[in-house]
């Protein structure tokens, strides 16, 4: 009898199957399990392994074993929610500190952190190093959720071809891509990056008509334009080529 090792989510997986009255042969060619025993340990442990599912564990996690600093992963998780929650920022040494004072509360002094303790704290409990969206985070979910109810209402009577979305954008129009091939341990230098802009503004409605882009550029008669006969697109020019309302 051969005991097979998986991840939490074909386990999860093989419960559904079960779940779904899927028969123990279908499900053994399925994943190549070589006998019944496999899917009777998984049933066996369902509730555990239903319950890391839906928790931070690791999706890759084979054993369902906990660390002798459980406590600890835990109240770091924890912490680590709250500051979420609360647009605060983390770092290694905060979580460091943070583990320091948890093991200390509950009586372990001696506890040190190390480098491979986070490490592997961060594979177990799923835990990455992201950028922070700064204007979503600045936004109450609720207030959106009204406005898009409120939106449908006002928009209930009105053709969709008179509902339009505009947005504006910088074009970096000389600037050159900051990347190439270059051979391992050459030195590869360029000049300085080109910082003339214009600003482009598109707008389109509901049903996909386009409206002629606008350009705003510093120059009020570019030479550019010169041997153009007619642009599709409408330009204007000020000093700063911003868009000024």
């Amino acid at each position: 009898m051969t005991r097979q090792s998986f991840d939490i989510i074909p386990k999860k997986i093989i419960i559904d199957e079960v779940q779904k009255g899927t028969p123990y042969k279908e499900i053994g060619r399925k994943f190549n399990l070589k006998d019944s025993s496999n899917i009777c340990r998984i049933l066996k442990n369902k509730e555990a392994i239903l319950s890391s599912y839906e928790s931070h564990v690791s999706p890759f996690k084979k054993s369902l074993k906990k660390t002798k600093l459980e406590y600890i992963d835990r109240g770091l998780t924890n912490f680590i929610s709250k500051c979420n929650q609360q647009g605060v920022h983390v770092n290694t040494d905060i979580l460091r500190q943070k583990a320091k004072e948890i093991a200390n509360e509950n009586g372990d002094v001696n506890f040190q952190p190390s480098n491979g303790y986070l490490t592997n704290f961060k594979v177990r409990k799923r835990i990455i190093f992201e950028t922070i969206h700064s204007e979503s985070g600045s936004v109450d979910s609720q207030v959106i959720v009204n406005w898009n109810t409120k939106l449908k209402e006002l928009l209930f009577n009105i053709d969709p071809k008179d509902v339009y979305n505009g947005d504006e954008l910088g074009l970096f129009w000389r600037l050159m891509p900051n990347k190439t091939f270059t051979v391992k341990d050459s030195v590869c230098k360029y000049g300085k990056q080109s910082k003339e802009r214009v600003t482009v503004f598109v707008c389109a409605n509901m049903i996909g008509d386009k409206l002629p882009l606008i350009v705003i550029g510093k120059s009020e008669n570019p030479s550019n334009f010169n041997e153009i006969q007619k642009l599709r697109l409408n330009y204007y020019s000020n000093s700063s080529a911003w868009m000024k309302v």
